[in-house]
């Protein structure tokens, strides 16, 4: 069994004090019509493509509030810093807001439980986790099957 719980691994009774330091963080869905690119922008925000002229914008850290509310400041500051990077006309789709399951040393977590040897945790992604997940994955899964240490290295 893989638990893999985002930041609800705070309640995981098998895997207790990970490290785990979760952080709000909150998105704008865009409509860009023609839009310029395709590719990832990071410059404050992270501009990510989604499909055709649709585009997610997310940036920020909440430490104090972890509820998926997304709020007025963080709308302002996404939509300012869309102004001053993209200077096209765009819209506004969505605002959206989630809980990341960030680690304080900022490195996924791989854990196996020490009594139930087939037990294992996968966790601690955060902001990371779209660009790191599929190669930790395989490493992890690596991992279970070889039992391998080595197979842990994330490099």
């Amino acid at each position: 069994m893989v638990f893999c719980e985002g930041y609800q691994a705070l309640n995981n009774p098998f895997f207790k004090e990970i490290g785990l330091a979760p952080s709000k963080g909150e998105v704008l869905i865009i409509r860009i019509p023609g839009a310029p690119f395709v590719k990832m922008y990071k410059d404050g925000v992270f501009i990510v493509h989604q499909k055709d002229d649709q585009y997610w914008v997310g940036s920020g850290y909440e430490w104090d509030t972890l509820d998926d509310q997304p709020t007025p400041k963080l709308y302002e500051e996404l939509y300012e810093a869309i102004m001053v990077i993209l200077n096209v006309p765009f819209e506004v789709i969505a605002h959206q807001a989630g809980i990341r399951p960030t680690m304080f040393n900022r490195r996924p977590v791989f854990k196996v439980h020490p009594e139930h040897h087939r037990m294992y945790l996968f966790n601690g992604l955060g902001t990371k986790g779209a660009s790191i997940a599929p190669f930790a994955a395989k490493q992890f899964a690596r991992y279970i099957v070889s039992k391998n240490l080595e197979d842990l290295v994330l490099k």
